[in-house]
Order: structure tokens, then C-alpha cells, then sequence
């Protein structure tokens, strides 16, 4: 599926508080083609509000698992949040098909 995003021209960034050599790691053993950078400090995951509060039997803060499409001049079009692994890429896919330069907000439906 990675090339049809390379055919589209989008770029795909993971970014997560694990540190470079667990990235590395990760993407080795899952065969992944796209960057994973290391955020330790949670400094841009915070700053694009990925960073809220999660309820685990108790009230805690911590990574939201969210994915940002941006167009090509920086324009956030769509977001996801609580995405579906099996279905999130193919979902991402077809909003790259549509976008028609309208913002979207997807929650618990990709």
C-alpha cells in the first residue's frame, strides 16, 4: 500500500516518545517505509494535540494515536483520531483521492 502513497506524492512521518534505536527497530521488523521520528519531550506531539487524557480504569495523560493529512502547502485537511490500523491507511487513501481542499475532522470513524 505504500506506493500508492508515493504515486500520490504524500509523505508519511510517524512520530511517537520512543527513542531513535526503538524507531529503528520498529521499522526494521514491520517492513516499514516512512520515517519515525523521536519526539522524547512530547514537544510536537503536544502541539498538534496528541497529547489529552486517556481513561485505563483510571485518568491518565499520555499519546493519542492521531494522524494528520496536510496538504502540500502545510494546510491540516484531515485529522483522525482512535483509527483502526486495518482500515486507517486505505481510509487515508481515499480522502487523498477526494479532497477537494475542504478541512475534514474525522473522530472514531477511520
Amino acid at each position: 500500500m505504500a506506493e500508492e502513497f508515493i504515486r500520490k506524492n504524500a509523505v508519511i512521518i510517524g512520530v511517537s516518545m520512543n527513542s531513535v534505536e526503538s524507531h529503528k527497530k520498529f521499522k526494521k521488523d514491520n517492513n516499514l517505509p516512512f520515517t519515525l521520528l523521536s519526539d522524547p519531550d512530547a514537544k510536537v506531539i503536544k502541539e498538534y494535540g496528541a497529547w489529552e487524557e486517556k481513561l485505563y480504569g483510571k485518568t491518565i495523560i499520555g499519546v493519542v494515536n492521531t494522524t494528520f493529512l496536510i496538504d502540500e502547502n502545510g494546510k491540516i485537511i484531515s485529522i483522525y483520531k482512535d483509527t483502526k490500523p486495518e482500515e486507517h491507511a486505505e481510509k487515508c487513501l481515499l480522502d487523498l483521492k477526494d479532497r477537494a481542499g475542504t478541512s475534514k475532522y474525522h473522530e472514531n470513524n477511520s
